[in-house]
């Protein structure tokens, strides 16, 4: 059962590594989109006192500071991280096959799963790079645009806003790795934790470990369930016990070994062999009729 426990570890780094280093792409990206935008702004024609003038010419520039912005977020660098982070989910998965045969060596991963984890890595996509960010930064920096260039408004003032909505502040997010840090966590750890969840099921798996590191951020249930031990039943009945902080709307007894903690979650429910399992874990199982010897 060691190498379950190295399976564990090597999960929990991935889980908390890939986003990171996803986050640290994205800061990246926003100062590239930055710096093109900015280049293109200054094409913009100003009347005397500085601001801008509502005629064609800038309206052209506008359209080519709105082609810039959409270039400049799927560029190579951002691209290539996003690849490595959506790869990750495929590591992932395989530590789960590794996992669901320590339980039963006969164990052959299904062809639904496989299909399922597709569908996951395209919706992580598309809600980091697609639509997601469309929503998150594209339409709204061309709203903000678009509404100072009509108003007319001093370049100053209107960079200011650019600049701050794109790079963000001391206090805020810019926009791309304020998209990440929506996503990018709760979308690697539910992809790995349905996949995990199936393998176990598949597995005839009923002992879990709930493992992961303990932050400052951490919210109270994950705290309070960390690094230990349940039988499945027990985790079904999280759900019924109370909401709590993060929890993702919709989570019921068979969707919590998926959801987890809820969003942005970083820990996961491992399956276990029940040799590992502590002596009072399991006579509080039997005791509550979840298992019989």
């Amino acid at each position: 059962m060691a190498k379950i426990e190295e399976f564990i570890k090597e999960r929990i780094s991935i889980l908390e590594s890939a986003p990171i280093e996803l986050e640290d792409a994205a800061k990246k990206a926003q100062l590239v989109i930055w710096k093109e935008i900015e280049t293109k702004l200054d094409k913009l024609k100003l009347s005397p006192e500085g601001n801008i003038l509502a005629n064609n010419q800038n309206v052209r520039v506008v359209t080519e500071i709105i082609a810039t912005l959409r270039a400049s977020i799927v560029g190579e660098d951002f691209t290539n991280a996003m690849k490595s982070f959506v790869d990750s989910f495929d590591t992932l998965s395989k530590i789960s096959d590794n996992m669901g045969k320590e339980i039963d060596n006969a164990f052959k991963p299904i062809t639904a799963q496989k299909e399922l984890l597709k569908i996951a890595k395209t919706n992580a996509i598309e809600a980091l790079i697609g639509s997601g960010l469309q929503t998150k930064l594209t339409q709204p920096f061309v709203e903000l645009l678009t509404a100072n260039v009509a108003a007319g408004n001093s370049i100053t003032e209107t960079r200011k806003q650019l600049r701050e909505f794109t790079l963000g502040t001391k206090d805020v997010d810019g926009r791309v790795l304020a998209n990440v840090r929506t996503f990018a966590r709760t979308a690697i750890g539910v992809a790995d934790s349905t996949y995990a969840n199936g393998v176990a099921i598949q597995v005839g798996a009923v002992w879990f470990r709930y493992a992961g590191r303990v932050k400052d951020t951490t919210r109270t249930f994950c705290r309070e369930r960390a690094d230990k031990f349940y039988h499945r039943k027990e985790i079904e009945l999280w759900p019924k016990e109370d909401d709590w902080d993060g929890m993702i709307k919709g989570t019921d007894a068979k969707n919590i070994f998926n959801f987890k903690g809820g969003w942005n979650c970083g820990h996961s429910i491992n399956m276990v062999n029940i040799r590992v399992v502590p002596k009072d874990v399991i006579d509080r199982n039997i005791a509550n009729g979840n298992y019989k010897k």
